[in-house]
């Protein structure tokens, strides 16, 4: 009789989780904001017009690993009452749902947290120019934009290369990623919304206290409260255990 396989046999700890390295890497891009606060003089604004942007780029991701998904990979989408499997289709579809969704949720932030900068921002021109440019989050958003860009790229166009990395990572108990199969494109979306929401009430919480408070301190909070939940959330779901099915006794 074959002794069957322990679900904690194959999981790995959070610890070990945590040193994967694109957990370390995740958690130190999320970091660098702690220098715009402390040299640059970065705000709670600044701060969430950077989150709100990082879920931007979050998503413009999303919706370009959707366009590359094989045809009937995310069923039908039905318009009119009639079935589409076109990839425009349903990627237009989601460009349109979560543009919205974005929208609504800066229109959200503006409201409540732009203070003073109603007052120097009139239009998407000095939106760019104060709050990218002249703050230098640009370079915390180009940073981003590039490590997003890469996961796509090994993860999704050439995922045989970046799981033949990962098991070569000398980490006692770290899960080794099993081979590619088929994606599950709507609980990728439903996914990638769900770490925004959860993240978003993070940082409004957090930028709330900060602003609340008006010092520095609470700033520092807040990065390394977001910085937190997105680790933990990356361990949760990209670097989860990955468990074999426990054998059948013969």
């Amino acid at each position: 009789m074959s002794d069957p396989v322990s679900p904690a046999a194959t999981a790995a700890p959070p610890v070990t989780a945590l040193l994967h390295p694109s957990t370390l890497i995740l958690i130190a891009t999320n970091l660098v904001p702690i220098i715009g606060v402390f040299a640059w003089g970065w705000d709670a604004f600044l701060l969430l017009m950077l989150y709100w942007m990082e879920s931007a780029i979050i998503a413009f991701w999303t919706i370009a690993r959707i366009a590359t998904l094989p045809p009937g990979a995310m069923g039908p989408l039905y318009v009119n009452g009639r079935p589409t499997d076109s990839r425009i289709a349903i990627t237009s579809f989601f460009v349109v749902f979560l543009g919205i969704f974005m929208a609504g949720h800066l229109l959200f932030l503006w409201v409540l947290f732009a203070g003073e900068w109603r007052q120097r921002i009139h239009g998407l021109w000095d939106f760019y120019a104060q709050v990218v440019v002249v703050s230098g989050l640009w370079g915390v958003l180009l940073t981003l934009f590039l490590s997003r860009g890469a996961a796509f790229l090994f993860h999704v166009l050439r995922p045989d290369f970046i799981l033949a990395v990962e098991r070569r990572i000398p980490i006692p108990g770290l899960p080794r990623p099993p081979a590619a199969g088929p994606v599950d494109a709507g609980g990728l979306v439903g996914g990638v919304l769900g770490r925004i929401f959860l993240m978003q009430i993070a940082i409004i919480s957090g930028g709330y206290v900060a602003v609340l408070f008006g010092s520095r301190a609470p700033l520092f909070i807040l990065v390394v409260l977001k910085t937190a939940v997105d680790a933990l959330l990356h361990v949760a779901v990209d670097v989860r255990p990955r468990t074999k099915p426990a054998a059948a006794p013969v």
